[in-house]
């Protein structure tokens, strides 16, 4: 038994495999990218200790273009520290020193001394008795609030799943790529 495959390859062959190169690495290695970089963004909003206010919002993904080579495609999950400045006290926890309240938007304000209302805040450097004059102090004293560990839990629980979403997404791209009839002209007997 003889098997006879016959390849007619165009004259512009070698453009064609520059085009494929480039599908692979636009197509095929940004989107398997992203798909796993959504496997982490998706654990982080399941995770989150709050589902409205600011911590919602400031959770995004982001592709790298700084370190965007041929090979090489890099996203970016996080926090963004301007919109949820004080999430690391969530993972991490933190002491509570002075009475909180949520607003109707789901942010959460420390609440200030009748007198001091009007006046700047004290600075983050400011001494714990400056800010005692300016904040209405736990009752019965500080107390600590354990940390809700939501970043890296979505890590340790999505870097399996977000390794396969990475694979998946390659091999369906790269099937998506192949059969484009544009690139590569095949005869086969």
């Amino acid at each position: 038994m003889t098997i006879s495959i016959n390849m007619t390859l165009k004259e512009d062959f070698s453009k064609q495999l520059k085009t494929l190169e480039t599908v692979v690495q636009e197509k095929v290695l940004r989107s398997s990218a992203r798909a796993g970089a959504l496997v982490f963004y998706e654990l982080m909003h399941a995770y989150a200790p709050y589902k409205e206010g600011g911590l919602m919002n400031a959770i995004y993904h982001k592709f790298i273009n700084e370190k965007d080579t041929q090979n090489y495609k890099s996203y970016r999950i996080g926090v963004n520290h301007i919109k949820a400045p004080h999430w690391h006290l969530l993972e991490y926890g933190h002491m509570m020193y002075y009475q909180v309240r949520k607003k109707p938007n789901g942010d959460w304000v420390t609440l200030v001394r009748k007198d001091k209302i009007g006046t700047p805040p004290p600075s983050r450097w400011a001494s714990r008795e400056v800010k005692d004059a300016y904040y209405i102090p736990l009752k019965g004293g500080a107390k600590h609030v354990p940390g809700h560990a939501f970043i890296r839990k979505s890590y340790d629980d999505g870097k399996d799943m977000a390794m396969a979403a990475v694979s998946e997404r390659a091999k369906q791209r790269f099937a998506e790529a192949m059969a484009n009839p544009n690139l590569v002209d095949t005869n086969v007997d």
